[in-house]
């Protein structure tokens, strides 16, 4: 691989990284407004589509958000322009923002065709401005045939482009979640993207905290051994537990069904940690954590940060897997959660890892999903 590759657009160290979060509201999708102050600070709001969802958030002001409406009246009919029409009329504004970006993350729904259409016109965009991109796509329960194989096309194209797939299906969000349900799934999928995207984001924010965590973190992609690797498996944990919070948020993250089992699949993480104090003593217990159940030899880069929070022993964790082998994931979400016991049960009696308390909750019980 060419080292001109390598040293794409700002690999360089304590950099605070301009990012963009662009997604479309017409597939009932819209970021709520409890992102983590410096996030709304450096991120760019962009809401494509035919209504303005910032007239539904409660809070005045929450975030900077610009609205760009893709309908237009030809022969006394509304209709959705086409791409290409709109980001070189209306959209031209993203386009020319789009210069000065870093990250751009897209939300967006994979059974709509319109979507799908816009989505490819600004993936070329992204690519010709070297933003290191995130599809953070959510892959529904029905979807046409037409726009499963456009949807398909799309995927395939992401390597090429030097673009991240991060898939967020339905039916695991409705598993992860405790109150999910098939009705009310797109509260909980607004709910599962805006805490991911904020524990992705905001450790880039603190350079002092994260040294080189946005320069690493491309790298990790742009060095991958596929040439670039273009889709990652993410999950989630949390824990609000009096002791032990660390403990059981991580081993939630790695029981959740979204994550498919993929600490068997991967040989590289990264974790984000947000919690009100992260000590060295959370650093090490990590650390200690992954290598016991993932693997001593994998790689594992952890960044943290602070934000608010309702509760103070309150922990979130999230997880990346890069270079996942898929034939390894498990869809199961029981056989997931034995698996980690069966792990956690094995380890225990080789390192007494976890005290009494901690112990019986993760061996005797069932490892809980996340709450609403």
């Amino acid at each position: 691989m060419s080292k001109k590759v390598v040293e794409s657009k700002n690999i360089k160290r304590f950099y605070v990284p301009r990012t963009a979060v662009i997604y479309f509201s017409d597939s009932d999708l819209s970021i709520f407004d409890n992102f983590t102050k410096s996030i709304v600070e450096y991120t760019d709001f962009i809401q494509i589509g035919s209504i303005d969802k910032s007239k539904e958030i409660k809070k005045a002001n929450a975030y900077k958000k610009r609205f760009f409406p893709w309908l237009e009246f030809k022969k006394n009919e509304e209709r959705i322009m086409k791409s290409s029409t709109f980001f070189n009329t209306i959209g031209s504004e993203i386009t020319k923002s789009l210069k000065k970006i870093d990250i751009a993350i897209i939300v967006y729904k994979s059974n709509d065709l319109n979507i799908l259409n816009y989505v490819e016109e600004l993936s070329g965009i992204l690519c010709k401005n070297d933003v290191f991109s995130f599809h953070f796509s959510v892959e529904n329960f029905i979807q046409s045939e037409e726009s499963r194989k456009k949807y398909e096309k799309l995927i395939k194209n992401f390597t090429k482009k030097r673009q991240i797939h991060v898939p967020i299906k339905e039916e695991a969000i409705v598993l992860s979640y405790s109150n999910a349900n098939i009705a009310n799934r797109n509260y909980y999928t607004n709910l599962y993207i805006n805490n991911l995207i904020d524990l992705f984001v905001a450790p880039f924010l603190d350079p002092k905290r994260n040294p080189d965590a946005f320069s690493r973190t491309k790298a990790l992609f742009y060095q991958s051994k596929k040439n670039f690797e273009s889709k990652v498996i993410t999950t989630m944990g949390y824990s609000d537990a009096k002791i032990d919070n660390v403990d059981l948020a991580l081993i939630q993250a790695l029981s959740n069904p979204m994550f498919a089992a993929a600490f068997d699949a991967s040989n590289t993480f990264i974790i984000d940690v947000k919690m009100p104090f992260f000590l060295d003593y959370h650093l090490e217990r990590i650390n200690q954590i992954l290598k016991s159940v993932v693997g001593e030899w994998k790689q594992f880069y952890i960044n943290s940060y602070t934000g608010s929070f309702e509760y103070d022993k309150y922990c979130q964790i999230s997880i990346m897997a890069i270079n996942v082998n898929e034939s390894k994931l498990i869809s199961d979400p029981e056989k997931i959660n034995a698996h980690v016991k069966m792990i956690l049960n094995n380890v225990q009696k080789s390192r007494n890892l976890f005290d009494n308390e901690t112990k019986e909750i993760l061996l005797e019980k069932r490892i809980d999903v996340l709450e609403g």
